[in-house]
């Protein structure tokens, strides 16, 4: 439970833009949310033009920023704000006097464990661990898109604490040393900022409530909040470390000052003299007044060669200062510092070897400091300290020469964590590890990791997959971790490194499976994914594909496959060869791919905008038929199972009125769908044929529509987290809907259903019924076998009820049509057992 206070806000200072701001590199464009994410993109394309992907070099974090923020800004480019998506929430549920639908009950089905047959498994990403320094096993740790964590008892089990915050991703968690009931968070992701930030919240009960502080960003400051710092003298004095500066409160976060601007990222305080703070932007500042005023130190690189600094301190010698930089020309290591004064001033220790990279030998090129950068010193000996990059290092001589302690590879021979460390903290004589992966720790300097990840369901998923054939069995691509098959037995097996895209388990045999990585790279297993084999080489030597490429299986021919790149290819060989059924011009990529089942000659295609095409002659011929639709990017093509002319499509962005349509003639004409819609991102849609609704996955849960017999949208999140859901899919052997969410893992709840008196489908009442001629011009003949229907309505796509119509005791009646609009309709039915709707054409 939370109590958002919207009160006593502080202005935050402006961010000032110099005129010799548009020099900097992409990494510090992107990480001001003030600048258009066109020109961010054009600079990171000028950097990057004609080179090909590298690890390490921070290409992959951008294309994943990319992917996620572009169509929620296009066209215009202009940065969503950090409280757009929960306000949206709020305000649909007070302007439809809010009740969430009982009939929702969402459960968790993982993963939060795995064995794996790949390189570089996790659970997912951790960006903060904090022990409680009053119990040891208390420890917290805070997530980008999953939340704040909880564990009790060491790292056995863990509980979530924030899933009904506004937004739950965390950067940073604080604790009052003298009331460990007392914490806070610094909201959203303060490194790749793919989730939103609302500031600074408190607890006073462990995370079991929240409350806002009154550092609160709003629509006009879309903030990154980063680090937090706790006065232990008095804990009502705390720090906060954001992209518009360091923030200081003096009353438990009821009011706050700025103490400093800049892009600010880290603050600490000198153990045993809380007059002295430290904080860092790509310089080192100190402060001898108690964190009021800064100055800036000395013998670190001028601020044009850094790009980033981390900062630790230890208990072993007060006077002791490190900072870890990043270089501003490639993100590689440009120095450890030491200050032995009390960060007065410093001495460079080293700038070799690349401990930032990936290599293990220290001798690769490159790296991602921007992203990831970590840094811990032993509280029990000074001049023992540890980095982390995308592997973690140790120095037990200040800094002067580097030991690599854990490797991103699994399994390792040097000490397994997940890459792209976030995070590093020593407690107690033990080092704990946050990182892409999940969260570890050592009690043996590094020499040996143990992941204490069990229990946490923080996968940020892109695509989810199911079967018929077997309801326990699913899959899964994530950001950071790969692709996750789930097996029959529940177990969850890592089958790919990496970012994983999107799968697909083949329909006639769940063994065969189909998975990806970033940008169409295609896999094919016989195996459930034990072992793959690539199968779309000849198409990427060619094409580009998008950052999640689409790629389905054709509904009629199992064997028989499509993907979308800059074209839509086919495959009659399950990716052996494949041939190119579309010649669409321009170098745009293709984001949404779908066959109708019913009909696999009708196939359609959305772009990166709003252009949507299809071929209803399997590929000879394509037309765009997007007139009508916003100029907005489309997420999903939903498709009737039995009407291949009958589609819905989906709009991100923050739009009023631009969020789902529909078209009963392929696309030819629309109708709007969104009515009272929240004004969120729509990222999915599924259909479901039983109850006639279509559900929405949006940037905070789940929405639903009954397309044929009521008007808008209605509340479907009882028991599911405020997380952002990607993709929906329905399971009818089980009557399920399932999510995969981008931070809270896969997520499943019983649909909706009617009751009924001995009948098992709802197909079977509808055989009991006809329409013809459908499509009808003046009329439609609607036909029955049994007894009278007790109502007909007929209702237009928006739900309206637009005739009613009185049955007679015959076996037939005529419906007029002569006065209708042409599109799509739906007759409504209803007799003694069953509620049912048809389609119908009005040409």
């Amino acid at each position: 439970m939370i109590k958002l206070m919207i009160k006593g806000f502080l202005v935050l200072m402006a961010i000032n833009i110099s005129e010799n701001s548009f020099s900097q590199e992409w990494q510090d464009k992107m990480a001001d949310p003030n600048v258009n994410f066109y020109e961010v993109l054009n600079s990171y394309e000028k950097q990057f033009e004609g080179k090909s992907y590298e690890r390490g070099n921070g290409m992959k974090q951008f294309l994943r920023w990319k992917y996620f923020t572009e169509p929620r800004v296009y066209p215009s480019g202009n940065r969503m704000n950090s409280v757009s998506a929960y306000e949206e929430k709020i305000k649909f549920e007070k302007q439809n006097n809010f009740q969430r639908n009982k009939t929702a009950n969402w459960q968790p089905l993982g993963p939060v464990t795995w064995t794996s047959s790949s390189y570089n498994p996790g659970n997912g990403r951790i960006n903060a661990v904090r022990v409680d320094p009053n119990d040891s096993n208390r420890i917290y740790v805070g997530t980008p898109a999953g939340g704040c964590w909880k564990t009790t008892d060491g790292g056995q089990t863990w509980n979530p604490i924030s899933d009904n915050l506004p937004v739950i991703g965390v950067t940073d968690i604080a604790i009052n040393p003298n009331n460990s009931n007392e914490i806070y968070i610094a909201t959203g992701d303060g490194f790749s900022g793919t989730t939103y930030s609302i500031g600074v919240l408190k607890s006073i009960d462990q995370g079991a409530t929240w409350n806002a502080t009154n550092l609160n960003f709003f629509r006009s400051q879309s903030v990154r909040s980063r680090r937090l710092a706790i006065n232990p003298l008095d804990p009502s004095i705390l720090w906060v470390a954001t992209d518009a500066g360091l923030f200081k409160t003096r009353d438990g976060g009821n009011s706050w000052v700025s103490v400093l601007s800049g892009d600010v990222r880290n603050v600490k305080i000198k153990p045993g003299d809380t007059s002295v703070v430290y904080t860092s932007t790509d310089q080192f500042y100190r402060s001898t007044d108690g964190g009021n005023t800064f100055s800036l130190s000395t013998g670190i690189a001028n601020a044009s060669s850094i790009n980033r600094m981390e900062i630790a301190i230890t208990n072993a010698n007060a006077n002791y200062v490190y900072a870890v930089t990043g270089s501003q020309s490639d993100a590689s290591f440009e120095g450890l510092y030491l200050s032995i004064n009390s960060g007065a001033s410093f001495t460079k220790m080293s700038s070799s070897p690349n401990i930032l990279a990936g290599a293990s030998s220290g001798n690769g090129s490159g790296g991602q400091s921007w992203y990831d950068l970590a840094i811990a010193a032993n509280h029990q000996n000074a001049n023992e300290v540890y980095v982390g990059g995308i592997n973690v290092w140790r120095s037990t001589n200040a800094g002067v020469n580097w030991t690599i302690k854990s490797h991103w590879t699994y399994p390792s021979n040097i000490g397994y964590t997940h890459a792209d460390i976030h995070a590093l903290e020593w407690y107690n004589g033990k080092i704990y590890c946050g990182s892409d992966g999940g969260v570890f720790s050592s009690t043996d300097n590094g020499d040996n990791w143990n992941n204490l990840s069990d229990g946490l369901l923080i996968s940020q998923f892109y695509q989810m997959a199911s079967t018929e054939a077997n309801s326990e069995i699913l899959m899964g691509g994530t950001q950071d971790n790969g692709c996750f098959y789930r097996d029959a037995t529940g177990n969850w097996d890592h089958i790919l490194g990496g970012d994983g895209m999107n799968v697909v388990i083949d329909r006639t045999n769940p063994n065969i499976v189909y998975y990806s990585w970033q940008n169409g790279g295609i896999h094919v297993s016989y195996n459930g994914g034990a072992t793959g084999t690539n199968t779309t080489g000849s198409i990427r030597s060619l094409e580009n594909g998008a950052w999640v490429t689409p790629f389905v299986q054709d509904p009629v021919s199992s064997v028989t496959m499509y993907s979308g790149f800059e074209n839509v290819w086919k495959t009659t060989n399950r990716g052996a060869s494949w041939s190119s059924i579309s010649n669409f011009s321009g170098s745009n990529t293709i984001r949404q791919l779908k066959v109708a089942p019913s009909n696999n000659n009708y196939i359609y295609v959305a772009f990166n905008d709003n252009r949507i095409y299809r071929t209803t002659n399997g590929g000879n011929n394509w037309s765009l038929v997007n007139s009508g639709l916003p100029n907005r990017v489309i997420t999903d093509i939903e498709i009737h199972p039995s009407y291949e002319d009958s589609i819905w499509v989906s709009f991100s962005g923050y739009f009023i009125s631009s969020k789902v349509f529909v078209s009963g003639n392929a696309g030819t004409n629309w109708s709007n769908l969104s009515s009272n819609m929240p004004n969120l991102p729509v990222n999915d849609l599924a259909y479901d044929t039983v109850m006639h609704r279509i559900y929405a996955g949006t940037d905070i849960g789940v929405y639903y529509q009954q397309t044929a017999t009521s008007l808008g949208w209605f509340d479907y999140n009882t028991g599911l987290p405020n997380v952002i859901v990607n993709e929906l899919e329905i399971n009818y052997g089980t009557d399920k809907i399932r999510a995969a969410t981008y931070g809270r893992g896969m997520w499943e709840t019983n649909l909706e259903r009617p009751l009924s008196t001995g009948i098992n489908s709802i197909e079977s009442i509808k055989e009991e019924f006809s329409l013809s001629p459908n499509p009808g011009k003046d009329y439609t003949l609607l036909s029955w076998e049994n007894n009278a229907p007790r109502r007909i309505n007929l209702i237009d796509t928006k739900g309206r009820i637009i005739r009613r119509l009185i049955p007679n005791n015959g076996k037939s009646m005529r419906i007029d049509l002569s006065d209708l609009l042409t599109g799509l309709y739906f007759i409504e039915v209803e007799n003694n057992r069953q509620l049912v709707s048809l389609k119908l054409i009005k040409n």
